[in-house]
């Protein structure tokens, strides 16, 4: 098979493309980089988050695997420290994970992942992930090097007259292709948040609801308006909210780790749900801190198979 290509060095010469596996399970690194390379790719393995950004100081990569549940640095740090210096485009990541947890997987799009894998995965499909994801960084390589190029160009005002409409109409074309490829991923994200059989909420720090999945609203009969800014509390049995309180609180003060309990919620036309429900505390890039609660209605089997009208 041809050679994956990333783009051209500086000597102009065809490289294959250079991928990073970050994780903690050695037989998970072996396994994907003894595959990776019968693909011809060349790859480096590392075992800790920490180690992976520091050789990311030095060295150059064209798409990185990152386990998500890692014991001193968490690939959920090791992604949003990747993306103060990378777009999605010019350095894809991959998340691995374990764990089918809706929750683990919003948050790794969230904090910028181009795409996930639940380990152990299948390497076919793994491969047509990666195509993707260099595919598209390699069409942002080619455009940029192409603008580089032109501005190199410049040795007059006619000349540059002349760039700087072609450099205009390069950026354009740049520009759509990079909202495309920034659309799909987008997509992929709405419908996997709007369509989940469960509710996601986001709450602040004093627990009110900032924002609601449209399955969510749907399976409490509320529209997701008239959720917005409502506190979670008011949403639970009224014999169930001082112990809603205090696993907040808990939550709050232990962000960690994920927390779990059950309790009942009220829908809007007053029946009770027994609500299976995964709590995590998120630091946003402000510094406010918001809570990710992802519901699941356990009392009757059925609810679960809901679809939106």
């Amino acid at each position: 098979m041809p050679l994956p290509i990333s783009h051209l060095d500086d000597e102009q010469t065809i490289r294959p493309a250079a991928i990073l596996v970050v994780d903690d399970d050695a037989t998970v690194c072996r396994t994907i980089a003894t595959f990776l390379k019968s693909k011809n790719y060349q790859v480096t393995t590392l075992r800790d988050g920490s180690e992976a950004l520091t050789l990311l100081e030095h060295q150059t990569f064209d798409l990185v695997f990152l386990d998500l549940m890692m014991p001193e640095t968490s690939g959920i740090k090791v992604l949003k420290n990747i993306r103060e210096k990378y777009s999605p485009l010019q350095l894809p990541v991959i998340m691995l994970t374990v764990s089918e947890d809706v929750t683990d997987i919003v948050v790794s799009f969230e904090a910028g992942a181009n795409d996930y894998i639940i380990k152990p995965g299948t390497l076919p499909v793994m491969i047509a992930r990666i195509e993707t994801q260099l595919a598209l960084k390699s069409m942002n390589d080619t455009m940029s090097e192409h603008r580089r190029n032109l501005e190199r160009e410049v040795i007059n005002k006619e000349v540059a007259y002349e760039l700087a409409r072609a450099n205009l109409e390069s950026e354009m074309d740049t520009r759509i292709e990079t909202e495309k490829a920034l659309h799909i991923s987008e997509k992929k994200f709405e419908d996997l948040y709007n369509n989940t059989p469960a509710v996601y909420m986001k709450l602040n720090a004093r627990g009110q609801i900032i924002s609601v999945n449209r399955f969510g609203a749907y399976l409490l009969g509320y529209e997701r308006s008239e959720l917005l800014k409502q506190s979670i509390t008011e949403l639970y049995h009224r014999d169930d909210r001082n112990l809603a309180r205090q696993y907040i609180r808990e939550t709050i003060d232990d962000p960690r780790r994920l927390h779990r309990w059950e309790l009942r919620k009220i829908t809007k036309s007053g029946e009770a749900m027994m609500m299976r429900e995964t709590v995590r505390m998120l630091e946003e890039y402000d510094g406010k801190t918001t809570l990710v609660m992802v519901s699941v209605d356990v009392s009757t089997p059925n609810k679960s198979e809901l679809t939106l009208q």
